[in-house]
């Protein structure tokens, strides 16, 4: 491109993963809670059920198993990545929930944070991951998305409760070549 810097890369996406909670509430478990019924609530989302974090599965837990899926696909050493960058809007630790997942990948020489922005986030999540990877700063990151909004919807508001669920996504990006970019 006219005018790009020299040290400009382009940022490939290599690998990607998910991760769900085990417990499943559908909508006719719901029902029973409050005035709603299935067909209501799928008239209105076309969402028939979600997944809900168990008592003993977290946040880290699912966004753990989302990246080590995205890194098993890329083949990479997790020693190789630069930067792990988590998405959420509901951490479990007030400080950040990113450096354990960095801990657990083993991902010993990358920088983690947190990065809250509600439904937006993943997408900022991206591109933050991307201006560090562009400028040469860095060559390879883990951007993931997660969250565990059960915990805090109100269950007795049929408006908002029926269209949340916890879960995780994460995609292995890298540095490449300005010609190479995805």
């Amino acid at each position: 491109m006219a005018g790009t810097p020299q040290n400009q890369c382009g940022v490939a996406f290599l690998g990607c993963g998910s991760a769900t909670p085990s417990q499943t509430l559908t909508n006719d478990q719901l029902g029973l809670r409050g005035e709603t019924n299935d067909e209501w609530i799928r008239s209105r989302t076309g969402i028939c059920e979600r997944r809900i974090v168990g008592p003993d599965e977290s946040l880290v837990d699912l966004s753990s198993l989302a990246a080590a899926e995205a890194l098993k696909m890329t083949g990479w050493d997790p020693e190789s990545i630069d930067l792990v960058l988590l998405a959420t809007s509901t951490p479990d630790d007030l400080f950040g929930s990113a450096p354990q997942v960095q801990a657990k990948l083993g991902a010993v020489n990358a920088v983690a944070f947190d990065l809250t922005a509600a439904c937006s986030g993943f997408l900022f999540g991206l591109v933050t991951a991307s201006q560090f990877l562009r400028n040469a700063a860095m060559k390879r990151a883990i951007v993931i998305g997660a969250d565990q909004l059960t915990r805090w919807i109100d269950w007795d508001d049929r408006t908002s409760c029926v269209l949340f669920g916890d879960g995780a996504g994460a995609i292995a990006v890298e540095a490449v070549g300005p010609n190479e970019d995805d």
